[in-house]
């Protein structure tokens, strides 16, 4: 039923839209569901107001559920609406390019995506998604999807019919024609594992940078504020673990007293970030320690990425960031079997993604921190510089990354 309910809005579109006319210089934003002002979406949008007028754009309009958000943005001189008024319609209709970074699904009954992707078509749709690919399998890669599959092979089949084919993608997938949007990736191997899991044809992609790894300039007076906090501490520890289907065998690490005691006896803050689809709670019991800092959902962890020492981390895409910035990475894998095999999966195997030591409980991750504290290279594998180059290939700064983007969709250079 709805896939009828797509089919039907989307024609309904075709015939209203001839009351429209799309301005590529106006570019709507939205991003995680429309309750955070976040991720690559965040940096592209802050880049384009920035440089409106040099770039000769009309309008950069951000759309947002979440009222914080929003007064935030309107105090910091953006151009932001709530998602439902009549101006944010308004502007879903007018602008030529729409740029989200996670959800475009905008299912009419229960409206959650980064946009009302329902007004997208006519548009040209870009995702510049939130994490690179390669890790922890999903949509089609995911274990959950295969398993499915060879329960009920004939819905897979009509299912993957759908999604294989141009026109039946932009017809039945999404509302507004999100099924067949462009893709951001880096690399070839990174598309590669996008195709995989989306089944999107290599022509959808867009290889070229992420914006988020350059936020130097873009920070807002809260952020600035928490990162001259931290300056204070000797050792800096990000902590962020993915999210999983089942936690049976996860033990959070500050759940071990010898970790609470590590980061006593050596000034250091551990700083950790629950996963935005994280269900079962990855984090301690309780961070009621002053060097411990729990941030909140909203909080733009890319932003730390080059002021910490350490990420501590699972099978989060996380770790791509870090590379990016030379960060060393030491991973906390208490259920790597589990997971591996009665969760989310891999889409290779872990010794081709890892690029640090590995802890599977509590007294070996000190051990680690004590190797790590004494010499910083030993929370570097020989493979760092070659998965990073994978990940990443040419390092690209936003201006490239527009300029990719501009040349991919519209095939000129920038708007």
């Amino acid at each position: 039923m709805k896939k009828i309910d797509i089919l039907l809005w989307n024609f309904k579109e075709l015939f209203v839209l001839s009351n429209y006319k799309r301005d590529k210089k106006t570019i709507l934003f939205g991003a995680w569901f429309g309750n955070k002002f976040a991720d690559n979406s965040r940096f592209l949008y802050q880049y384009l107001s920035k440089n409106k007028v040099q770039l000769g754009l009309n309008h950069i309009v951000w759309v947002t559920r979440n009222r914080a958000v929003y007064e935030e943005l309107r105090d910091n001189g953006y151009e932001v609406y709530m998602m439902d008024t009549p101006e944010s319609i308004q502007f879903h209709r007018k602008a030529g390019i729409h740029i989200l970074c996670n959800g475009s699904n905008d299912d009419l009954r229960a409206p959650g995506a980064d946009l009302l992707g329902r007004y997208s078509l006519g548009a040209v749709k870009t995702n510049l998604w939130h994490g690179l690919c390669g890790i922890k399998g999903f949509g089609f890669s995911s274990n959950e999807y295969l398993n499915k599959k060879r329960e009920k092979p004939i819905w897979a089949y009509f299912k993957e019919l759908i999604h294989r084919n141009a026109f039946f993608r932009k017809a039945f997938a999404c509302f507004g024609g999100w099924g067949d949007c462009y893709f951001l990736s880096t690399t070839k191997e990174i598309t590669h594992f996008f195709m995989e899991a989306t089944f999107f044809p290599e022509e959808n992609f867009i290889e070229t940078g992420y914006p988020r790894n350059y936020t130097t300039s873009f920070l807002l007076p809260r952020e600035r504020c928490f990162v001259e906090s931290i300056d204070k501490y000797n050792v800096k520890i990000l902590y962020l673990p993915t999210f999983r289907d089942n936690a049976c065998e996860f033990i959070p690490p500050l759940n071990d007293p010898v970790i609470i005691d590590w980061l006593k006896s050596h000034g250091a803050v551990w700083i950790e970030k629950g996963h935005d689809a994280d269900k079962l709670n990855m984090l301690s019991v309780s961070n009621a320690m002053d060097n411990v800092v729990r941030l909140k959902s909203s909080f733009e962890i890319s932003i730390l990425m080059d002021k910490v020492d350490l990420l501590i981390t699972d099978y989060s895409s996380a770790m791509y960031e870090a590379l990016f910035v030379n960060i060393p990475v030491i991973y906390y894998v208490p259920d790597l079997e589990h997971y591996g095999s009665s969760d989310r999966g891999f889409m290779q195997s872990t010794d081709q993604f890892m690029v640090g030591p590995k802890a599977k409980n509590g007294m070996e991750l000190e051990q680690l921190l004590n190797q790590f504290v004494i010499d910083k290279k030993s929370a570097f594998l020989p493979n760092y510089r070659d998965v990073k180059n994978k990940a990443w290939g040419e390092c690209k700064n936003i201006e490239q990354i527009w300029n990719d983007i501009c040349y991919r969709c519209f095939g000129e250079e920038m708007l």
